[in-house]
Order: C-alpha cells, then sequence, then structure tokens
C-alpha cells in the first residue's frame, strides 16, 4: 500500500492471506505450518504469521512438485 511517498514493505501474512497467494486453503496453510513444511510465528493472541521468504520457497517447491508429478 503506498501512501504518497512511503511505501510500506511486507515481511509477514496471515494464515488467510499466505492462502490466497499459495491458492490453498487457510487449513492447508495450517497443515504446512504444523507439518514444518513453512515457519510460523504466532502473535500474542495465538495467531500465526508466516514470513514472506518462507512463501516464497514454498511456492517453488510446489511448482516444481507439480511439472514432476
Amino acid at each position: 500500500m503506498m501512501r504518497g511517498r512511503d511505501i510500506e514493505i511486507i515481511l509477514f501474512y496471515t494464515t488467510t492471506e499466505a492462502a490466497k497467494i499459495l491458492r490453498v486453503s487457510t487449513q492447508t496453510v495450517r497443515n504446512y505450518i504444523y507439518s514444518g513444511k513453512i515457519k510460523s510465528y504466532r502473535t500474542p493472541g495465538g495467531h500465526h504469521r508466516v514470513s514472506k521468504d518462507d512463501l516464497q520457497r514454498l511456492g517453488f517447491l510446489k511448482k516444481i512438485e507439480k511439472e514432476a508429478g
């Protein structure tokens, strides 16, 4: 989101945002977190946050699996 000259850099996504980016369900993102495929950080309220780097890595791995399968 741009506000004037400021640029907001997103480093972490919610599970819902991550699911939209990866085109999977939020439950699938949680399954990836619980199985260790992606690392998440918990907010004080107990919600997961996934780093942009982990999403990029997971997206790349999914692309390779699709081409191989």
